[in-house]
């Protein structure tokens, strides 16, 4: 055998650490990489194929549950809104909810990392068909990555349950549906609309008009707790012709000051309400809009009175309404200076 030299034995001592730490640091660096890796996959939006728009939030809930022991971990994705391809067929929904689950496998450098998806009702009493409600589509047999389509609403809470092959390891994850809605809208199905869509009614009738709060989800089913309503401003816009008046009381009356003012000088003769999923709006009489008065033993005094509409000015009040998820609604009125608003006679009996 031969003998290695003073300087040999250092030469092949330092290459024995360079490469002791070059391990450390590539598996240091896998670690660090994986880890940032499953971390990542409950933040990633994954674009799929068919995807028609994403959801702004959820219509089901996924609560993942793991024992601290455990050897198989899920990752969730954010929901989508997805097209169909079996869309067409008898009962078969157009659109559903897509939600990616993906299994982590511990430890990294397991062999076998084949898994199978289950899906079934969380309460044993429930009998619905449940591939109806919601289906478990991994993207191969055995695949850790696997979608999950939510059809319509789920009448209880549904267990997806992931199991590895070797050692039939697993974790489940609770399919919850809120019916978060996704629309909003205000609606009068009585009053006419104008070419924009916005509802005409008489400038010269003090009414409240009654709207319906619609709240919708490609599942047609909104949870209660997003059925409470809020104003969030009542805006009137547009302007008319006003001015100081004086009247005397004898049927005689004195303008001055008569200038363009806008009907945000009235803001607080405009209001809304909601009762419900009720919104009621109160529009005042334009032609009675002040500001100020003051009166004495012979006259009455008005500041900003109302003194005539200006021609193809557009007037109205706009109602903005948001509900507890967030979600805002706008409804525009616009004020028809024309329209008829009372009818009378000449004579309130005839004898003959």
């Amino acid at each position: 055998m031969t003998k290695l030299n003073e300087n040999q034995r250092f030469i092949a001592l330092a290459v024995a650490v360079v490469l002791l730490f070059a391990g450390v640091f590539a598996s240091v660096a896998m670690d660090i990489a994986q880890t940032k890796a499953i971390n990542n996959l409950e933040e990633a939006h994954y674009d799929l194929d068919g995807a028609t728009g994403m959801l702004k939030a959820e219509d089901f809930e996924t609560d993942v549950e793991a024992s601290a022991m455990s050897r198989v971990k899920i990752h969730a994705s954010s929901p989508r809104l997805m097209a169909n391809p079996d869309a067409g067929v008898a009962t078969v929904a157009e659109t559903y909810v897509a939600q990616e689950l993906t299994a982590t496998i511990f430890p990294n450098t397991a062999s076998n990392i084949l898994v199978d998806w289950t899906v079934a009702w969380e309460s044993t009493s429930q009998t619905a068909d449940i591939a109806q409600y919601i289906t478990v589509n991994p993207t191969y047999a055995g695949s850790r990555v696997c979608e999950v389509r939510c059809f319509k609403a789920l009448p209880g809470n549904a267990v997806i349950t992931v199991t590895t092959r070797d050692g039939g390891h697993t974790a489940k994850c609770t399919v919850k549906f809120v019916g978060i809605p996704t629309t909003m809208t205000v609606t009068n199905s009585t009053l006419d609309r104008d070419m924009s869509g916005n509802y005409k009614v008489p400038m010269f009738s003090r009414t409240t008009y009654n709207f319906d709060i619609n709240l919708g989800n490609i599942f047609n089913s909104v949870g209660t707790t997003y059925k409470n309503y809020s104003i969030v401003s009542v805006t009137p816009f547009g302007n008319i012709m006003a001015g100081s008046q004086c009247d005397y009381g004898d049927g005689t009356i004195d303008w001055s000051s008569v200038v363009k003012t806008p009907l945000t000088t009235y803001k607080d003769d405009f209001t809304a309400t909601i009762s419900g999923s009720t919104l009621k709006v109160n529009i005042p009489n334009v032609s009675g809009l002040y500001t100020n008065y003051s009166e004495t033993s012979s006259e009455t005094m008005y500041d900003d009175y109302f003194y005539s509409a200006i021609e193809g000015e557009v007037c109205g009040v706009t109602v903005v309404v948001k509900n507890t998820s967030g979600l805002t609604a706008t409804v525009k009125i616009v004020f028809d200076s024309d329209a008829v608003v009372s009818v009378s006679l000449d004579e309130s009996s005839l004898t003959f």
